[in-house]
């Protein structure tokens, strides 16, 4: 299409890997698309890609979208603290197959000692059982999958849960920029 004169637009949401040698390749890749741009969802990934510009692409921030009408769980994230029970702890929702994750997410447990300990939600791979999520938790952490280390800011995840209903999502730091964007809708810390 592009060589037909269409504007295309390739919408990278996979950050590229900071800590693997792979950077340079999916950077590279992502440059050798046949499109008229690249959007992406992070600003890590475009300045870490940013030495790897073949100069053939214009990269631009996209963030992801909100919806600002009801989720298709059925409510929206207005109705979030009547749901969910209002002492209930952090739940992270992402996999801990990551080694450097599970790491951190052990550690802040046991910093928590006495306190109640955070929950780990990996099971939210359809609308029932994230539904079912959103209605018990308000409070969502988001930690990176190569933490404490990556900066790459997981956007799309954000936006996801804050669809659902989220009330507070709480952050590993991001890039610069992606916390300035975010700042207001997700705590870094």
């Amino acid at each position: 299409l592009t060589r037909r004169g269409v504007h295309t637009v390739f919408y990278s949401t996979d950050a590229a890997d900071m800590q693997a040698g792979a950077l340079g390749w999916a950077c590279a890749l992502n440059n050798r698309l046949p499109v008229s741009e690249i959007w992406e969802y992070s600003h890590s990934t475009i300045e870490a890609c940013r030495s790897h510009q073949l100069g053939a692409h214009r990269t631009r921030y996209v963030p992801p979208g909100f919806l600002p009408r009801r989720s298709p769980w059925g409510f929206s994230a207005a109705d979030t603290p009547r749901l969910a029970a209002p002492a209930s702890p952090p739940v992270m929702l992402a996999a801990m197959n990551y080694p450097p994750r599970s790491r951190c997410f052990n550690g802040i447990n046991a910093s928590l000692a006495g306190r109640a300990p955070l929950l780990h939600f990996s099971d939210a791979w359809n609308d029932a059982a994230l539904n079912s999520c959103m209605r018990q938790f308000v409070y969502y952490l988001n930690l990176h999958k190569d933490c404490p280390s990556s900066r790459n800011c997981e956007t799309v995840r954000f936006a996801q849960l804050l669809n659902a209903g989220a009330g507070r999502i709480l952050s590993d730091r991001c890039h610069p920029k992606d916390e300035e964007a975010w700042d207001g809708i997700v705590t870094f810390r």
